[in-house]
């Protein structure tokens, strides 16, 4: 189907559209659907077809799919209403997996009152919505709240969805830094007009939170930590706090943590890793000699002197350790006699290594690792280099978003320039008028 000659909606394309709508089955409507939504192709009068449709999937499609919710007459002025709002139908819609689908859509617009309303189900579907306010997670995790009236089960089902939503997951990756100037300024105002919080620390905020619940309901805890990223001081302070066996399964979630896997290579975390690899938990030395990526030959020799088996095991699953790192692993391991308990991960190093090392002996050692070393942990002048790279990249990027701040600061300020001299043109004028 083509797209744009949907776009230009006329008598002409409008009836096409109709046609193959009502005569096709429902697996061409769905198509039809998905197909136009995003590109905001669906006319009015198709709209109002789609929503009034017999087949609910056909209607949750339109729910999941719809980018522009709203059909506003021609000249429309401030205030007045739209000709027709696709969520306010969608929303009474007799079929709650309809209604959880356009609950989920990020451009469904929803605040507080909305998910006190809600059913379980559709609370659901809410936490799920990439556009969720801080403010409805706060209180989701706060023990005190009444205005939810959550039962124990409904939190920890709320706190599992939330847990899924990539968006977020990845939104904590983020550090304040990341934040463009326009957001923090929208982000002190949403704290100081509605009292949200502060989306800048939020994460480390929700770390808190969830630590709130280790005694009432560990797994809230766990799944948070789990799941969500947060600075390098606020994740060590929590780890201390779970050193106790009973919280064993919680400090294992630290270091499970996709994203404070790969945050192990920065300085701030070293502290973490040092402490991961000295966890008295087998589990957690295991994985993190397995997945931190700043092990050097040096570390990897400490390491084996210990004979400690479990991070040997790490050490033998860990793809980003440097040749020289991995020869001296391929050595020690011919003077091992405990290979019967991890002769898989022993079979893969063997085969990881000898493809890295015929490389050497075609290209060099140089063509070696860069083309299986990891790009931050190299030998010792190549990881020099690199790192320098990336500080001059890092520094570039913050000096475009220093310069795009500056340039909305300026516009601001013209702006404000521009109603000052109004106003002062507005006074003058009520002062000529009086004057006559």
């Amino acid at each position: 189907m083509d797209i744009e000659r949907y776009q230009v909606q006329d008598g002409l394309t409008l009836r096409e559209v109709i046609r193959i709508l009502k005569a096709g089955n429902t697996e061409v409507k769905i198509d039809l659907i998905k197909k136009l939504a995003p590109h905001d192709a669906i006319p009015l009068e198709l709209a109002k077809i789609i929503t009034s449709d017999s087949e609910p999937e056909i209607r949750r499609t339109l729910a999941s799919y719809a980018h522009s919710m709203y059909y506003w007459p021609l000249n429309h002025s401030i205030g007045q209403k739209p000709e027709f709002d696709i969520a306010e139908v969608l929303r009474k819609d007799e079929d709650e997996l309809v209604r959880c689908a356009l609950y989920e859509n990020p451009s469904f617009a929803f605040g507080v009152k909305d998910f006190s309303a809600a059913s379980h189900i559709e609370r659901l579907a809410l936490v799920r919505n990439p556009e969720i306010i801080p403010h409805i997670i706060v209180k989701i995790y706060e023990p005190d709240d009444k205005d939810f009236n959550l039962a124990d089960k409904e939190r920890l089902e709320l706190v599992q969805a939330y847990c899924t939503n990539r968006v977020k997951t990845d939104e904590s990756k983020r550090d304040s830094f990341d934040f463009e100037f326009n957001e923090m300024f929208d982000d002190v105002l949403n704290q100081k007009l509605l009292g949200w919080p502060s989306k800048v620390n939020f994460y480390d905020n929700l770390w808190d939170a969830a630590f709130k619940w280790l005694g009432v309901n560990p797994e809230i805890t766990r799944l948070t930590v789990r799941s969500f990223g947060a600075s390098g001081k606020k994740v060590l302070e929590v780890y201390e706090k779970l050193k106790d066996k009973k919280y064993a399964q919680v400090r294992r979630a630290v270091f499970e943590n996709k994203i404070i896997q790969d945050e192990l290579r920065k300085e701030g975390y070293s502290e973490l890793k040092k402490k991961g690899l000295e966890d008295e938990d087998t589990w957690i030395r295991y994985i993190s000699a397995a997945t931190s990526r700043a092990i050097q030959k040096s570390n990897v020799d400490e390491l084996i002197q210990k004979g400690d088996q479990w991070t040997f095991r790490g050490l033998l699953f860990n793809r980003h350790l440097t040749l020289d790192s991995m020869r001296l692993l391929n050595s020690t391991s011919y003077k091992r006699k405990d290979f019967t308990d991890f002769e898989g991960e022993h079979k893969a190093f063997l085969e990881r290594f000898s493809k890295r090392e015929d490389v050497t002996t075609l290209d060099g050692e140089e063509a070696a690792e860069e083309n299986f070393g990891n790009s931050l942990d190299q030998d010792p002048l190549d990881e020099f280099q690199k790192r320098l790279i990336a500080k001059v990249i890092e520094l570039e990027r913050r000096t475009n978003r220093l310069v795009q701040d500056l340039k909305y600061i300026k516009t601001r300020m013209l702006t404000g320039k521009k109603l000052f001299w109004y106003a002062v043109g507005f006074l003058l004028l009520m002062a000529l008028f009086r004057s006559h």
